[in-house]
C-alpha cells in the first residue's frame, strides 16, 4: 500500500506539472508579445525540466512549452534566444525521439523569430 500511495503521488505530481505547463502555453497565446515579462521569471523554471537526470517525458513537455511560448511571442522572444536556443540545439542529441522532435520544432520557431541571432549557428 505504501508503494501504491507513492506511485499515486508521483502520478498526481506529473498531472499537476503537465497542467501548469499547458497553462503557461495558453497564457503565452493570450498575451502574445506581452508575455515577455512573465516569461522572464518562468523560463528558468521550465529549463530545470531539461536537466539530464529528468525523465524524457519532462524533456518533451519542457521543449514543447519553450516552442509554444516562442511561437506565441514571435519576435518578442529575441531577448531569450541565448537561454533557449543552445538548450534546444543540445536536445537534438537526445536518444529519445519525442525530445528530438520537440527540440527540432522549437529550433524552427526560434529561427523564424530570431533570424539574425540564429544565422551564425548554421553553415552557409
Amino acid at each position: 500500500d505504501e508503494f501504491e500511495d507513492e506511485d499515486d503521488e508521483q502520478d498526481h505530481d506529473q498531472v499537476l506539472i503537465d497542467a501548469v505547463f499547458e497553462t503557461v502555453d495558453e497564457l503565452a497565446k493570450v498575451y502574445g508579445p506581452g508575455f515577455a515579462q512573465l516569461w522572464q521569471s518562468l523560463l528558468t523554471v521550465v529549463l530545470t525540466y531539461l536537466h539530464p537526470k529528468k525523465p524524457y517525458s519532462d524533456h518533451v513537455m519542457a521543449l514543447g512549452t519553450l516552442a509554444e511560448v516562442a511561437n506565441a511571442m514571435g519576435e518578442a522572444i529575441q531577448p531569450f534566444f541565448d537561454q533557449m536556443f543552445p538548450v534546444m540545439l543540445q536536445m537534438l542529441q537526445s536518444p529519445d525521439a519525442g525530445t528530438r522532435s520537440n527540440a527540432a520544432y522549437g529550433l524552427g520557431v526560434m529561427c523564424q523569430s530570431c533570424t539574425l541571432q540564429a544565422t551564425p549557428h548554421f553553415g552557409t
